[in-house]
């Protein structure tokens, strides 16, 4: 655990630094400090780091170092994480609802972003990317159809994960988290504690699940060591949880509040992913039942149609050649030609095979 990230994130808060020693604070997370044990916080002051290497309580947790009179929600922070919620919800809006200039727009074009799961209200929810099924087709490249293979080179000249390796399931929950803009930095499609939702190699996905098995590891070491420490605590063992004295458990709950407000909201991040694949699985399910139930009502509609007339139809012997214009001579005439040649389509031309389908049968 980096040690100036913890500290950090002590210096800036009065009450930690009114509760526990930096030392104290420190070994509740398994580190140590660089000065003398049992100094205070403020003998202790550290500048906080911007190494890109910081592990989970590191980077951007309560460390917003903007001035002139702020304005900005800290990162992680409730007001953060609402601003983010209204930036994704009203992308998504726009892709339900595109408007007249950019609908023209992806007319022309042929293209336009698929909202990630349609509106019933907007009419799109059989164009949400969630109506395609688990086997669905992704979306791919704007260069994909270059001819040449032009478009598979500048492919391997620019790779994105998001065309490259991603599932259906990967880029729907990509596309539903996309929208929200760093204030401190301007940068597009962040989430709210700063990680890249959407970027050349990387996989919002697999990062929530990374961090939520992280951030439930370090949470359980750290009430461990609470516990360890403060006698009418205790930690169940079943369900990882502190019990007993509840003003102790609040210490511990306001000490972990960022960790936990992390885990919750990648928490629901992973559930996200969970739920996508179901209802892809569901969806694909009710595409096969329906293309199934298409295939048996043709079949009988072609059986009905080589049935009709109690027996007079094509199948039933009902078809004359004889009675269809005067083919029944010429038919006629072309077998006798033949001489006795073997042929047994009386001169029509007509080929021996199976039964003639009027429909794509489906694979």
């Amino acid at each position: 655990m980096d040690v100036n990230n913890l500290t950090s994130v002590y210096n800036q808060n009065p009450t930690l630094q009114g509760q526990y020693t930096l030392q104290q604070y420190l070994d509740m997370f398994g580190g140590s400090s660089t000065g003398t044990t049992g100094t205070t916080a403020q003998t202790q002051t550290t500048t906080p780091t911007s190494n890109a290497s910081q592990g989970i309580i590191g980077s951007n947790i309560n460390t917003y170092q903007g001035g002139g009179g702020g304005g900005i929600p800290m990162v992680g922070s409730d007001g953060r994480i609402a601003d983010f919620n209204e930036a994704i919800t009203a992308r998504q809006g726009r892709l339900n609802n595109p408007g007249d200039i950019q609908s023209f727009v992806n007319n022309f074009t042929g293209g336009g972003q698929s909202p990630a799961f349609g509106s019933k209200e907007a009419g799109t929810l059989n164009t949400g990317m969630l109506s395609r099924g688990m086997l669905g087709a992704k979306d791919t490249r704007a260069t994909s159809g270059l001819p040449l293979g032009i478009g598979g080179i500048l492919a391997r000249m620019m790779p994105d994960n998001y065309y490259d390796k991603m599932t259906l399931g990967d880029q729907i929950l990509t596309q539903s988290y996309m929208g929200y803009t760093d204030p401190e930095t301007g940068m597009a499609n962040k989430d709210p504690f700063g990680i890249n939702v959407r970027s050349g190699f990387g996989n919002y996905s697999e990062y929530a699940d990374k961090t939520v098995d992280k951030l439930n590891e370090a949470l359980a070491k750290s009430a461990a060591r609470f516990a360890a420490k403060n006698e009418g605590v205790t930690v169940d063992p079943i369900t990882g949880e502190l019990k007993g004295n509840q003003s102790l458990i609040d210490q511990w709950n306001d000490l972990t509040k960022n960790m936990q407000t992390r885990l919750g909201y990648y928490t629901n991040v992973t559930n996200k992913k969970k739920d996508i694949a179901a209802d892809l699985a569901l969806i694909q399910k009710a595409k096969e039942a329906e293309a199934k139930k298409a295939d048996i009502k043709a079949q009988a509609d072609l059986a009905s149609l080589t049935t009709q007339g109690g027996g007079g139809g094509i199948a039933g012997g009902g078809f004359n050649a004889s009675k269809s214009g005067g083919g029944s001579q010429q038919a006629k005439s072309g077998g006798q030609k033949a001489g006795g040649s073997g042929r047994t389509d009386g001169g029509w031309g007509w080929k021996d095979g199976g039964r003639v389908y009027l429909y794509n049968r489906l694979k």
